[in-house]
């Protein structure tokens, strides 16, 4: 049951821990893991803004198989880039807020991870997974810029955005010019809380000292 513990530690803790070489995860482990999953999310939905999206069990098993060998990566770190492409898959179903908030169950660590990558050979392939997955990657240095088009239209991934924007004092994401509902923040500012109020006049303040 290493893919159970793995989650259990990640999700309790923070922590990840792997095993040093590659194994295959029984049909009974990815299940219990999934069950661990369903119930850690029906707690954490109670406190989530909005009409939280049913869980999803396919990407939320997909995003912790990801995290296990992205953890790996740090940890071995002689596999050739073929290899690497083998061990982190794309996610081969459509994206949707159900599949969005489940694989976020484990993917929001993946920041961390990507931290303590460097330059490691797994790092453009974990960058280009994280880019899929915006509501995850906040706080993730990303080459290009993304499309957060699917959170930004449901009330409860909009909400946990806006939380992990202010706890990361990600000035970037405050952008009005590349995100339309930001400007319709800033123009009733007195609605946000205060925390995202002065996340914003931090934004203008640089904006104003770069001209």
């Amino acid at each position: 049951m290493k893919l159970l513990a793995f989650t259990q530690t990640l999700l309790g803790s923070g922590r990840a821990i792997v095993a040093s070489h590659i194994q295959t995860y029984s049909m009974d482990d990815e299940h219990a893991t999934v069950e661990y999953l369903s119930k850690h999310y029906d707690r954490l939905k109670l406190a989530l803004p909005g009409n939280p999206p049913i869980f999803d069990r396919g990407a939320a098993l997909w995003a912790t198989k990801i995290m296990y060998r992205a953890a790996q990566c740090a940890l071995i770190q002689h596999w050739s880039k073929e290899e690497i492409n083998a061990l982190l898959p794309d996610y081969n179903n459509s994206i949707h807020p159900s599949s969005i908030v489940s694989a976020d169950l484990v993917l929001r660590h993946l920041p961390k991870v990507m931290h303590a990558m460097q330059d490691l050979p797994a790092k453009d392939r974990l960058l280009a997974i994280a880019h899929a997955w915006p509501l995850s990657s906040v706080g993730i240095e990303l080459p290009k810029p993304i499309d957060a088009t699917l959170i930004l239209e449901h009330d409860t991934l909009r909400g946990m955005y806006i939380d992990r924007i202010i706890a990361t004092q990600n000035v970037t994401l405050l952008q009005p010019s590349k995100k339309p509902w930001i400007s319709a923040m800033i123009a009733d500012e007195s609605t946000l809380p205060p925390k995202m109020q002065k996340r914003i006049r931090l934004y203008q303040l640089c904006k104003k000292r770069t001209k």
